[in-house]
């Protein structure tokens, strides 16, 4: 085996260097950047050679001369030193006539087609096809139907891959479809009475090569070249997986998989593939609000500061620093000091840390931990949903302390407030739902001094903050496809999420809103943006030392 785990074989008459580990010659060729076409195979399913597109020769064990039979790639075991062709007359003519056969039913919906621009079946007929159709008689007509309420299947456009049946046998492990009838009758079905309706569905218009099956939300919605893509982290529960969001202007359109094999794969669930309704709900929170107004949000935040500032006090000696020598405030207790925050598990590091200097800034003072309640959790055949439905559970250890005492330490700040002993109270919502929140919170805020929420939703937090009057201040935060920053996922993996869409207007990403009151406190701080926040976050906290956004890259890095 030579370096980084390869082996050596030869193709077209010139050695290459694939990687070892490859489950067959078709993905070390593409891991090795010979171009060659497939359509039944994918990576995280089984292999079938059901198309025969993936032509090429091998050589003879004993003369070393190709053998004139082509054989589908996807199904050939690979073994060292073996001798390939991928570009010699019978693999050309044996993938020309596939493609011809493919095209023989296929009608020509590319002008109006979702799949128009990423579909495989158009490069391949594009990079391969050698001869015009021949086909001249009338080609068949099916009737588009349903798969689920949220799928739609266009069976004249199937090419009967059976990727999609793989999917929901290997993956989901429900098996709702099935490919009926033989021959050219062959179509994809679901089975009688069972449409498709497994968590892991969001993925058939992603596993499917061509616009055979479509999302209805997507359908007809943005053509696919003029979508701007940015790689991002699932915010829905602790396993962090890797997605796509696909936008147009201000809006995210639609949410794929983004592979990640330390992660998710090249899978999601359903949860992630409408992450993005979130982000026009009715109650985002698209303005800010001092003494029941609306305000510029940056306005607002300079304010909030000022009456921080005023509600501590001056002279307020900040306590002696806990939490394992980060040089952080106290992140659980029992209270009793002037100023307290309340941080959601859904809030990214960097945000984490900005309330953590803001709290040590006004003299120092508990961090209680919100967090939302324990979903359900499924186990598939080839996936997993976790039960924690807070994206940076994790992430809050490292940068607040002990995540389960800074959870109780909640009942502990509200116990002061209550108490009239609590002078200032920031609360980080980080667009948590109104369970995360303890009861009796507006009572108790009715009796600080001065308190500051930040969130992107109109939530139990902000409801709270209008209850207590003018000691109320609310800002109006961005959601995570709106900003950029950090999550850290159940298995300790620190994963990068970068910005999709600008906020709604009137909003402002928290990591502004939180230095800009920083920088208002500390005399000398300078404004920082998620990536240079993250470089002073890993100065501070040993487990994240030399990271950095760039370092991190598009699959994140493990915790030590």
């Amino acid at each position: 085996m030579g370096e980084n785990g390869t082996i050596e074989i030869v193709v077209n008459d010139r050695p290459v260097a694939v990687p070892a580990a490859s489950a067959n010659l078709l993905e070390a060729l593409l891991a090795a950047g010979v171009a060659m076409p497939y359509y039944c195979w994918h990576k995280g399913l089984s292999a079938v050679g059901q198309c025969r597109v993936c032509y090429v020769n091998l050589g003879d064990p004993k003369t070393g001369a190709p053998i004139p039979r082509p054989v589908a790639a996807c199904t050939t075991p690979l073994m060292k030193g073996m001798r390939v062709w991928t570009e010699t007359e019978s693999v050309k003519a044996g993938r020309n006539a596939v493609l011809e056969f493919l095209l023989a039913e296929h009608p020509l919906d590319c002008p109006v087609c979702d799949k128009a621009g990423e579909c495989l079946l158009q490069d391949f007929t594009f990079a391969h096809r050698l001869t015009p159709s021949r086909y001249v008689e009338r080609k068949d007509v099916r009737p588009v139907r349903d798969l689920s309420p949220e799928l739609l299947l266009w069976p004249t456009r199937c090419i009967v891959c059976t990727r999609c049946v793989r999917f929901c046998q290997e993956v989901a492990g429900t098996g709702e479809l099935c490919v009926a009838e033989r021959g050219h009758q062959s179509e994809i079905e679901t089975a009688p009475g069972r449409p498709v309706a497994n968590l892991l569905s969001g993925n058939l218009p992603a596993v499917c090569p061509v616009g055979a099956i479509l999302d209805r939300e997507f359908l007809y919605r943005a053509r696919v070249w003029l979508l701007d893509s940015a790689a991002s982290v699932c915010p829905n529960c602790a396993r962090g997986c890797n997605i796509w969001l696909d936008a147009v202007g201000r809006e995210v359109r639609r949410v794929r998989a983004r592979r990640n094999d330390a992660v998710n794969g090249p899978w999601f669930c359903n949860y992630g593939w409408r992450a993005h309704r979130a982000l026009g709900a009715p109650d985002r929170l698209k303005a800010s609000r001092l003494d029941g107004e609306s305000r510029p949000t940056r306005e607002v935040a300079a304010e909030a500061a000022v009456r921080l500032r005023n509600a501590v006090g001056a002279g307020h000696d900040p306590p002696e620093v806990a939490g394992g020598g980060r040089g952080m405030p106290r992140p659980y207790g029992g209270g009793g000091g002037a100023v307290a925050a309340l941080a959601a598990a859904s809030a990214s590091l960097e945000e984490l840390y900005l309330l953590r200097e803001l709290v040590a800034a006004l003299g120092g003072g508990p961090v209680g931990l919100l967090a939302a309640p324990d979903g359900e959790a499924h186990e598939f055949p080839g996936f997993r949903i976790l039960a924690d439905r807070n994206a940076n559970r994790r992430g809050a250890q490292l940068v607040l302390g002990d995540a389960e005492l800074a959870a109780r330490a909640v009942g502990a700040i509200l116990d002061e407030a209550r108490a009239g002993r609590l002078s200032a109270l920031v609360i980080l919502g980080g667009g948590l739902p109104d369970a995360a929140y303890p009861a009796g919170l507006a009572a108790a805020l009715g009796k600080v001094r001065a308190t500051v929420v930040l969130d992107s939703r109109a939530g139990e937090g902000v409801k709270a903050a209008g209850a207590a009057g003018a000691a109320g201040v609310v800002l109006a935060g961005a959601a995570w496809a709106e900003k950029n920053g950090t999550f850290v996922n159940a298995d300790g993996r620190v994963q990068r999420f970068d910005r999709a869409i600008a906020p709604p207007e009137g909003a402002v990403a928290e990591v502004e809103l939180l230095g800009r009151m920083l920088a208002a406190l500390a005399p000398g701080r300078k404004l920082k943006d998620a990536a240079e926040v993250f470089v002073e976050l890993a100065q501070a906290v040993p487990e994240l030392a030399g990271l950095t956004h760039y370092t991190l890259g598009a699959e994140g890095a493990g915790l030590p």
